[in-house]
């Protein structure tokens, strides 16, 4: 690339019939001028184009970074849902699992409760029948011993009377 130093320090051949020489150092100087202050323009947007390029790539970076963010925290929360999901199941597995202890636990108290009462039931059925049977025995023993009363006062009835006669 050329610049303003090429420009100025470059020497042409001195020829008879050629330009003028003033005229061309006057020119040039005027380009030298014109083309340094190019130059400078040209190296500020040079610059600026490079703070430029450096904010993209700060803002590309940062895209990225949000980009990441973004995909993490639908992973984070697709597993959280999974996560949720499969907590949730465990509760009901835990809740469906208990609840059938529970009523096993009630059924195995409701047949010992049903085999107490029919164990009552055959204990009143026998304690009553055992109460029919001494009661039984019991009147048997009244009667009989009111037969031997009755034979007892009679003999006895028949001793006192003999005994005023």
């Amino acid at each position: 690339m050329l610049t303003p130093v090429d420009i100025e320090t470059v020497e042409f051949k001195k020829v008879a019939l050629g330009y003028s020489v003033e005229e061309v150092d006057d020119f040039l100087d005027k380009v030298i001028v014109e083309f340094e202050r190019l130059y400078k323009d040209n190296m500020k947007q040079r610059d600026k184009i490079n703070v430029l390029n450096e904010g993209l790539q700060y803002y590309k970076s940062l895209e990225d970074t949000l980009r990441n963010s973004i995909v993490l925290a639908e992973k984070t929360a697709s597993e959280t849902k999974y996560n949720a999901s499969q907590n949730s199941e465990q509760i009901i597995k835990e809740a469906q699992l208990k609840a059938s202890e529970i009523l096993q636990n009630a059924n195995q108290r409701l047949y010992e409760l049903e085999f107490d009462v029919l164990k009552m039931k055959n204990q009143y059925t026998t304690l009553k029948t055992k109460l029919r049977l001494l009661l039984t025995t019991e009147l048997e023993i009244l009667e009989n011993s009111d037969d031997g009363l009755d034979e007892k006062v009679r003999a006895e009835s028949v001793s006192y009377s003999s005994d005023d006669e």
